[in-house]
């Protein structure tokens, strides 16, 4: 079970069923950090269950267990980060 990634395994296992995501430039929701939140206590804890939250995606998927390498996700995450943002800026008209 997942404490901190419970939404990301979610959003895994329904891209695993077909479905696809969108990106909507409009503020839908806000949230707020604290110091005493479950995230900010345990944030070894979120990347750890991040990781296998990736790893059990790969298994299911039955890709090669090497893109369950640590170093190979942290890079992906990274890249796909960057594009994610990237895309943002376009479509908000802050990057041509």
């Amino acid at each position: 079970s997942y404490k901190n990634c419970m939404d990301w395994e979610f959003y895994l296992r329904l891209v695993r069923e077909g479905y696809r995501f969108g990106y909507v430039p409009e503020l839908l929701a806000a949230f707020r950090w604290y110091e005493e939140s479950t995230t900010s206590k345990n944030w070894q804890r979120m990347i750890d269950e991040g990781l296998r939250a990736q790893r059990d995606h790969i298994a299911a998927r039955g890709l090669p267990r090497l893109l369950g390498n640590r170093l190979l996700l942290k890079i992906l995450r990274r890249t796909f980060q960057v594009r994610r943002v990237t895309k943002r800026l376009i479509a908000h008209g802050r990057l041509h």
